[in-house]
């Protein structure tokens, strides 16, 4: 399946923030409508959600990021943004939600049932709580807080390369998903020299036919496309692939769990737009 990530709203798009109750939509690719969604990810305040006593654990680990008590927010009713809103929304989120959110994943029609907060949801993913900082390690859980799996943000110590690394809690293979394939990193380094060559040429014809007022560059950047493969199995087929061109992801079915590969690639997503 195909799909892409999309906002439904226009707060965080506009403040660059995400308040508690924005929703993301997940769209089969080409696809824009809100009533197409295949899912929906829910941003909630950390500790919004579990009773005292039931942060679940993977590997011995208790979730971080889960505190007890309280209730998810309610979202503010859909209707004109207006400036002074964005702007108060914005110092709010700054003063109480500086975290990154939980994220809470649920089908198109569970969405609108009754019961709040308590409605059912796929699975929901922990942020570890930290000071400050972007999170590294994601615990997600079930409809019944049992574990599903666990995401770690990192490098690769033998080709520096960043890297999501999704961890069972049966101890099956983790998947990783790496910063650019092998077959792009080896395009970028043979034509690298030529895009020099190209970006120095473009450099002075901007500097000489515009002053270098106002005009900006397409600088061509290092891979960015994303496989998620069982580690060790480097032509096995993947669960996910995300292609950042088409900025959309690619999940098999028969490689990842569903609940699993939305939530990898919603916390994906999120990450980027919070870089």
């Amino acid at each position: 399946m195909d799909f892409t990530i999309e906002f439904d709203g226009a707060s965080g798009a506009h403040s660059g923030l995400w308040p508690e109750g924005d929703c993301f939509m997940v769209l089969p690719e080409g696809e824009h409508r809100s009533e197409m969604a295949t899912a929906h990810i829910r941003l909630e305040r950390p500790g919004s959600f579990l009773d005292p006593g039931s942060s679940p654990t993977l590997n011995g680990s208790p979730v971080t990021g889960a505190p007890p008590g309280g209730s998810a927010g309610t979202r503010r009713a859909s209707g004109p943004t207006t400036v002074a809103e964005v702007e108060e929304r914005t110092r709010a989120h700054a003063r109480t939600h500086e975290g990154h959110p939980v994220l809470a994943l649920h089908d198109p029609a569970s969405r609108d049932a009754p019961g709040g907060s308590e409605r059912p949801v796929l699975c929901r993913v922990h942020p570890e709580r930290l000071p400050k900082g972007e999170p590294r390690h994601f615990t997600v859980v079930d409809e019944r807080d049992e574990p599903l799996c666990r995401f770690h943000r990192g490098r690769s110590p033998r080709s520096g390369r960043a890297t999501w690394m999704i961890e069972f809690p049966d101890g099956s293979p983790p998947v990783t998903g790496y910063k650019g394939t092998w077959p792009g990193w080896l395009a970028f380094l043979l034509l690298l020299p030529l895009w020099v060559l190209f970006f120095l040429v473009s450099l002075v014809i901007m500097l000489v036919t515009f002053g270098g007022g106002g005009i900006g560059l397409n600088v061509w950047g290092c891979p960015q496309r994303k496989v998620w493969r069982p580690r060790g199995r480097p032509f096995a087929r993947p669960g996910l692939v995300y292609r950042y061109a088409r900025n959309s992801y690619r999940w098999n079915a028969d490689r990842l769990d569903r609940r699993i590969a939305l939530a990898q690639a919603a916390v994906h997503h999120l990450s980027q737009l919070r870089a």
